[in-house]
């Protein structure tokens, strides 16, 4: 054949220019049983740029697939021109753009657990002394003054008719419960946690906000009502309440805000408007009782006679108030005959009103509720059992 005569490294002259034909054409052209003569493209011609430019975009587009691409040949020839250098790889596809990120949509990380529930169990333990304190008629300890107990006892102390650290207790606990509800259990499906979390957040900031709001209105209350009084355990929850606010206000991004902005005022405005109706009647009643004590109805047995005679020989106090309804109970306890003996002193000789102080001989002895028991220097706050004040005094009862 004529095919069998080529050399390898036979040498053609195509369009006037060498060309080294490759073993591969060759082999090609052999096993095909072409009897036309071999075509040798030059490494510049058009047909070959063609040839690699198809390949190229093949490549390109394979890689933007994602697959790999066809192996090289491995007898590809070895010189190549500038027009063969390597393209690098497009980037891999990403598709964190179709997935919304807590940073792009504007929403914010969940509330701070930990000072939540901190703040707000503080706030319940304290609400729930002075529950248990106004509901048992005792007297809370006041490192500072009396007007702890005076607040407590005033007529802004409850809301239709129920104590206020009552209602107090009921939004700290609730506040608490909030709190824990936002970091839901593992056992919870991704879609139920992320709606437990959100519901308890906003739920937490209404709640939170209408607390911070009490509590201011409650401190004008003190300041305008109660003539300033001091009372730690209201600036304590005041500012409990307010901190409970700026936390959880801080869980929220600024685009949240702005959505809560106008249902979060109407609360605000309702919950100031409700409390101001509250107490309306309070102030349009100006308080002012005369001193008139209520009549003693029980009657003495002799032995609660000697017993009211010896507290007043040994020098005890029954210090109350006349509008006091434990001092009342404790008169009663006595009976009408033996409460004629008893070393009592009326902190309010003059009626109680606005304005009006303790008596100096209360004043001196720092008394902080009613009634309150001085035996031999010893304070005894509260109701007192007759046999208790016996043994105290060494009443033998004959």
């Amino acid at each position: 054949m004529a095919m069998a005569a080529v050399s390898v490294d036979a040498v053609r002259l195509v369009a006037g220019r060498p060309c080294i034909a490759r073993r591969s054409d060759v082999a090609a052209q052999r096993s095909l049983s072409l009897r036309a003569p071999l075509p040798c493209l030059s490494q510049s011609s058009p047909a070959r740029r063609i040839a690699r430019s198809s390949r190229r975009i093949s490549r390109i587009a394979v890689r933007a697939a994602g697959e790999s691409p066809p192996p090289t040949p491995s007898n590809r020839d070895s010189a190549t021109s500038d027009d063969d250098v390597s393209i690098p790889s497009p980037p891999p596809l990403s598709t964190s753009a179709s997935t919304p990120s807590n940073t792009s949509s504007g929403s914010s990380s969940s509330v701070p657990y930990v000072p939540l529930l901190g703040l707000s169990l503080v706030g319940a333990a304290e609400t729930l002394y002075l529950s248990f304190e106004k509901l048992a008629g005792g007297q809370v300890a006041c490192p500072i003054n009396e007007s702890c107990t005076d607040v407590l006892n005033s007529p802004y102390a409850s809301l239709f008719g129920i104590p206020l650290p009552i209602f107090g207790f009921a939004a700290y606990s609730t506040v608490a419960l909030l709190t824990h509800l936002s970091r839901p259990a593992s056992s919870h499906t991704p879609l139920e946690a992320s709606l437990l979390s959100s519901s308890s957040r906003w739920l937490l900031l209404s709640l939170t906000a209408a607390m911070a709001t009490t509590s201011g209105y409650l401190m004008y209350i003190l300041a305008t009502e109660l003539d300033g009084a001091f009372c730690l355990y209201c600036i304590t929850s005041a500012t409990l309440s307010t901190l409970l606010f700026a936390l959880t206000v801080k869980s929220f991004s600024w685009r949240e805000l702005q959505q809560a902005l106008l249902p979060q005022l109407a609360l605000v405005t309702a919950t100031a408007v409700a409390l101001s109706l509250s107490f309306a009647d309070v102030r349009d009643t100006e308080i002012d009782l005369p001193a008139l004590e209520p009549e003693v109805t029980t009657v003495s047995t002799p032995v609660r006679v000697q017993l009211a005679k010896h507290l007043s020989n040994v020098g005890a106090k029954l210090y109350g108030a006349f509008w006091c309804s434990h001092c009342y109970e404790q008169k009663q306890a006595f009976g009408a005959e033996a409460s004629k003996y008893l070393p009592y002193v009326e902190c309010y000789p003059e009626g109680f009103r606005a304005g009006v102080k303790l008596a100096k001989a209360c004043q001196d002895v720092n008394i902080e509720g009613f009634p309150t028991w001085i035996i031999d220097g010893k304070v005894l706050p509260g109701e007192q059992d007759l046999d208790e004040l016996a043994r105290l005094t060494g009443f033998d009862g004959k």
